[in-house]
């Protein structure tokens, strides 16, 4: 080997070649090796994220389908709710009308036994109270009188 004797800041000889070289080797290796594996798995991660995100997207649609279906489900049970908070409102109301109405007949019933008991009470006691003022008055003519009064 040969020592050049140059003060040049770069000369090209045969070492600079031999370094090329070396590099487009390790350029290509370095390449094959490491860059192309790395860039596909780097693609097959992207499409991995890509359907993640697709999936996402798909189950947050459902979700939105979902809430809105069990809104709507809501909306049709409280319609039903309130139908059947109507008809037992009616229903009580009717049962109520018919209780009340039985107990004022009720009410009436006694109020008539009661009225007829008291006009027999009352016919009785005029009867007696007619016999009582009779015997009375007799009573008391006999003793102005000073004699007895055949009746």
């Amino acid at each position: 080997m040969h020592i050049i004797n140059t003060t040049a800041l770069i000369s090209i000889n045969e070492t600079m070649i031999i370094q090329l070289v070396s590099f487009l080797v390790f350029m290509f290796l370095i390449n094959r090796i490491m860059f192309r594996p790395l860039q596909q798995t780097m693609r097959d991660r992207e499409g991995y994220v890509d359907r993640l995100i697709k999936e996402i997207d798909d189950v947050e649609k459902d979700i939105i389908d979902q809430k809105e279906q069990m809104k709507a489900k809501q909306a049709t049970v409280r319609q039903e709710a309130f139908k059947v908070s109507e008809a037992m409102e009616d229903s009580g109301q009717k049962e109520a009308t018919a209780i009340f109405d039985e107990a004022q007949a009720e009410i009436a019933d006694i109020n008539a036994q009661t009225a007829a008991t008291v006009k027999a009470q009352i016919v009785a006691a005029r009867s007696h109270l007619e016999e009582e003022a009779k015997s009375l008055s007799q009573a008391i003519l006999e003793k102005v009188l000073d004699r007895r009064i055949a009746a």
